[in-house]
C-alpha cells in the first residue's frame, strides 16, 4: 500500500506518495504554489528518483527534496524550476 502525506512549506502545499521499487522504496512529489488548491489545480511534479530501504525514509528524503525545490523556485534565480 502506498503511503501518502501532505505538508506545507513557505505557503506551498506538498503531497508525497510513497511507492515500492524492487526491494526498496521511493516517492512521487507534487507541489502547489501558494494560493493554488490541490483539489482544483494540477500540481507540479518534482523530479525524484532516489531509492531507499523503507517508505518512512522515502517520505523523509522526498520532503527534504521538495523543500529544496521550493526554495529554488521561490528564489527566482536563473536555472530555478518554474511552477
Amino acid at each position: 500500500m502506498s503511503a501518502k502525506s501532505e505538508h506545507e512549506y513557505r505557503g506551498w502545499k506538498i503531497r508525497i506518495t510513497g511507492n515500492t521499487v524492487g526491494t526498496g522504496s521511493s516517492a512521487m512529489i507534487e507541489v502547489w504554489e501558494p494560493g493554488h488548491d490541490p483539489r482544483s489545480h494540477a500540481g507540479v511534479i518534482v523530479p525524484f528518483h532516489k531509492r531507499v530501504p523503507s517508505q518512512p525514509e522515502a517520505q523523509a528524503v522526498a520532503l527534504q527534496e521538495a523543500k529544496k525545490w521550493i526554495d529554488r523556485a521561490a528564489s527566482g534565480s536563473p536555472g530555478a524550476p518554474t511552477a
